[in-house]
C-alpha cells in the first residue's frame, strides 16, 4: 500500500508522540494535532481515510483525572505498513507483541 504525504505524516506523529508506549498503544489525538508537518490539509479526513484502510483505531481512554478523551493507535496492519514504508531503522516506537494478535 502506498501513503500519501498527509497519512504518513500521521502515522509518523503517532511514532513520534510522547504519549503512547508501543505503535499500538492509545495516543491522545490531541498530542498529534500539532504534529509540525501536518501542513493544511484536512487532519479529521486523513484520520477517516486511515480507519477506512484499516490501519489505524480511534476510540476515547481516560486522561489523569478520569475524563474521556479521544485516541488513536495503530493497527497489526497499519503497523505493517508503517514499518514497510519508513523502514524498521526509522521507527520510534516498538509494538506489543499480544496486542497484534487481536
Amino acid at each position: 500500500m502506498i501513503l500519501s504525504d498527509r497519512e504518513l505524516a500521521v502515522l509518523k506523529a503517532i511514532d513520534r508522540s510522547e504519549f503512547g508506549k508501543y505503535l499500538n498503544s492509545p495516543t491522545w489525538v490531541y498530542s498529534i494535532v500539532s504534529f509540525p508537518k501536518r501542513g493544511g490539509y484536512s487532519f479529521a479526513g486523513t484520520i477517516s481515510a486511515l480507519v477506512s484502510y484499516g490501519l489505524v483505531c480511534t476510540g476515547k481512554i481516560p486522561d489523569a483525572k478520569g475524563r474521556k478523551t479521544p485516541a488513536i493507535w495503530m493497527t497489526p496492519e497499519g503497523i505493517q505498513v508503517y514499518i514497510n514504508t519508513v523502514g524498521i531503522n526509522n521507527v520510534r516506537k516498538s509494538f506489543e507483541p499480544q496486542g497484534l494478535a487481536s
